[in-house]
C-alpha cells in the first residue's frame, strides 16, 4: 500500500494556501494519490510514465470537471506545484531533496503531532500502532 505524508502546519501555513485558491487546491490533494499509484511514482500517466494522462481521464476518475482540471493545472504550473513535461505526462514538483514531493514512502513517524491519510481520512500518529 502506498501513501501520502502531509506536514498539517506546513500546508495550512505555507504556500499551497496562500497561492491556491480551494478549489484548486482540491484538485492538487486529487492528483497526489494518482502520482503515488503511478509506476514511476511522482507522475500523472495512463501507462507506466509513458502515455498522457487526458483531462478527460482526470475528470471521470476524479469526479472533477474537465475545466476545472484545466484551470488547476494551468495554476499549479504557474506556482511549480507540478511540471508539465514536454510529452503531456504531469510531474510533481520535487522536495528539496531531490524526491518527489508527495510521494515518500517513509517507514516510521518523526513527531506526535503528525498526521497519516489513509483513504481520505487522516489518523494521529498513535491510533495506528
Amino acid at each position: 500500500m502506498r501513501w501520502v505524508r502531509i506536514w498539517t502546519k506546513e500546508t495550512v501555513t505555507g504556500s499551497t494556501f496562500q497561492e491556491l485558491d480551494a478549489e484548486t487546491r482540491g484538485v492538487w490533494f486529487s492528483l497526489l494519490p494518482l502520482a503515488g499509484m503511478n509506476d514511476p511514482e511522482g507522475y500523472i500517466s495512463a501507462f507506466q510514465g509513458t502515455v498522457p494522462m487526458t483531462e478527460a481521464q482526470m475528470s471521470e476518475i476524479l469526479h472533477i470537471d474537465k475545466e476545472v482540471i484545466r484551470r488547476a493545472i494551468k495554476r499549479l504550473v504557474e506556482v511549480k506545484k507540478i511540471e508539465l513535461l514536454p510529452t503531456g505526462i504531469i510531474r510533481y514538483a520535487k522536495n528539496s531533496d531531490g524526491s518527489n514531493l508527495g510521494s515518500r514512502k517513509l517507514t516510521h513517524i518523526k513527531r506526535a503531532s503528525q498526521i497519516w491519510l489513509v483513504g481520505d481520512v487522516g489518523y494521529p500518529k498513535d491510533s495506528l500502532g
